[in-house]
């Protein structure tokens, strides 16, 4: 599964891999391949990241918070430059530990052509 992450608004690919971008001992090396995870999404259902394997490059956005400037302004990217996103085989994810009605809210103000997932206890971003 070829695996796309977002970093400082900065797209990086990699092929089956994870990046870790933050050091720290519970990270992934770089290299690894991605652990697979199921989570709620902003639309009501759920997102198996292993049913994309071989079908879709993934775009993975671990965000501390929804409505933050920063973070706003990063997913706004992604949706700014979707066509882009969608022109490359990819499905984008925004994760963050918010429940599913703030995400709900969330990408209806900002439009975002994604799903946000409902990370709780912050399990997979860690």
């Amino acid at each position: 599964m070829k695996m796309v992450f977002i970093a400082a608004g900065v797209a990086l690919a990699a092929s089956a891999v994870a990046l870790s971008v933050f050091a720290g001992e519970d990270m992934l090396a770089v290299g690894s391949v991605a652990p697979d995870f199921s989570l709620l999404s902003s639309n009501g259902d759920t997102i198996k990241l292993s049913s994309f394997s071989g079908k879709k490059n993934v775009v993975l956005i671990f965000y501390p918070g929804d409505e933050t400037p920063v973070c706003t302004k990063q997913l706004c990217e992604i949706r700014d430059s979707w066509e882009s996103v969608s022109s490359h085989n990819a499905v984008a994810f925004g994760i963050n530990p918010a429940d599913i009605g703030k995400h709900q809210k969330f990408v209806k103000k900002q439009g975002y052509q994604f799903p946000l997932l409902v990370d709780d206890g912050s399990t997979v971003t860690k």
